[in-house]
């Protein structure tokens, strides 16, 4: 061992001694490339999967911290997600009533589906949400991500189906959580709106114990909740509250409106005649209607509107019972969040590292849309749909007895011929 050290130690002084010759200049460009590298922090890039610093990275990589986050002033992961200026067309957020999957939120970079945009854990997949967008396409939830055990999150705004697969033709986003803290932390908010409803709480704690550097472990729990209460359309006013905008201008789509297949829960109806034809089976049968010339609209309910409507007549002289269906409805559905995250680890040396995590989330979503319109296309065609002036007999349909619920009936018709049916817009 000893004469090992002389020798090091004498080829030490000769490269030492070579360099020396060369000048110093050498040494000086040498150690200014030195200090540039040592600068350079070695990090794990989303979309590689190979060690690189933060020059080489050959795809554009948007890194929020969790400073940028509490900046922003969000309180859940989806709204940081998708705030993402890359997110466009094609996600999916909380208040859209309309999706398949309601109550989730998923983020679409680059205008594609939520499909083609992989969310990652800590650079590993999570599960999906158990219901697909417009039911075909999958996505991670991800109401159901703790925000305040984010570390940072990495988005990599470019196709990488070559590493991750056909789900990440958008890009990546690649959701980093804490992986050592000390101490307590927590804090909590309130507000509400101007003109009512809204009303949000929100409140996060964080407690953790031990240092991985020092003690080679680490261990901490983090617990979410928050509340948001709903908004009604009702709770704001004209021209928000209505689907009349004829006093500016523009067009009035209120509810009940014969002409526009707009119904009311106060139907109304117009004399028609029924056309029955037996179906393939033979037990059942297809009906639709035609109007009679110069056909006119009643109000259905013999009591006349309630108190939800109001009654009107249209320029063809057709009565109805106007109502604003947007009462029914919300701008901001009620959600409530509420979960907790802990994470243990061990680290004996720098060659082992022992960890687990642990999850739950549970999101609670609440929203109320207007009455459907029976008038419909698909996938059976309504838009004819009537009160035959006969029920259905032993002969079959408009054999039986006279039909109370349809305001034309005359006893001793016949269908077809005399008998005047209902047409319903409702």
């Amino acid at each position: 061992m000893s004469l090992t050290f002389r020798l090091n130690k004498l080829r030490s002084s000769l490269l030492l001694g070579v360099v020396a010759a060369a000048g110093a200049g050498l040494i000086s460009q040498q150690a200014v490339a030195q200090q540039a590298n040592n600068n350079l922090e070695t990090v794990v890039v989303t979309g590689t999967l190979i060690g690189h610093n933060d020059l080489q990275t050959p795809s554009p990589i948007q890194v929020i911290s969790a400073g940028d986050i509490q900046a922003q002033g969000l309180t859940s992961t989806a709204d940081v997600v998708r705030s993402i200026s890359a997110d466009n067309a094609g996600s999916l957020s909380d208040s859209f009533n309309g999706a398949f999957a309601t109550g989730a939120a998923a983020v679409s970079l680059r205008g594609l589906t939520s499909a083609d945009t992989l969310i990652l854990i800590n650079g590993h997949r999570t599960s999906n949400y158990p219901i697909a967008d417009d039911g075909e396409r999958t996505f991670t939830d991800l109401n159901t991500l703790p925000m305040d055990a984010i570390d940072q999150i990495q988005v990599l705004k470019d196709g990488a189906s070559s590493i991750y697969g056909a789900d990440a033709i958008a890009g990546v986003v690649n959701i980093i959580l804490k992986q050592n803290f000390q101490g307590v932390e927590g804090y909590g908010e309130a507000g509400t709106s101007q003109h009512g409803g809204g009303t949000m709480y929100h409140g996060s704690a964080t407690l953790g114990i031990g240092d991985i550097a020092s003690d080679h472990y680490n261990f901490f729990v983090n617990v979410e909740y928050e509340h948001n209460a709903s908004i009604k359309v009702s709770g704001r006013p004209f021209p928000f509250n209505t689907n009349n905008l004829s006093p500016i201008g523009g067009l009035n789509n209120i509810g009940g409106q014969p002409q526009n297949f707009t119904g009311s829960i106060y139907g109304s109806v117009a004399p028609a005649m029924v056309n029955t034809t037996p179906a393939a089976s033979g037990n059942a049968y297809v009906s639709n209607s035609t109007l009679l010339p110069g056909a006119t609209t009643q109000i259905l309910r013999p009591g006349g509107c309630g108190s939800s409507g109001t009654p009107s007549t249209d320029n063809l002289g057709n009565n109805y019972c106007a109502q604003n269906l947007l009462n029914y409805t919300l701008d901001a559905p009620t959600t409530t969040r509420e979960g907790v995250y802990a994470r243990g680890s061990f680290q004996p040396n720098d060659q082992i590292s022992l960890y687990i995590d642990m999850s739950y989330f549970q999101y609670q979503y609440y929203n109320t849309l207007q009455p459907a319109q029976i008038q419909n296309s698909v996938p059976n065609n309504t838009n004819s749909i009537a009160l035959p002036a006969r029920l259905i007999g032993a002969g079959g349909p408009g054999t039986g007895a006279i039909n109370p619920n349809d305001p034309y009936a005359v006893a001793g018709c016949v269908e077809g011929t005399s008998c005047v049916d209902a047409a319903v817009n409702y």
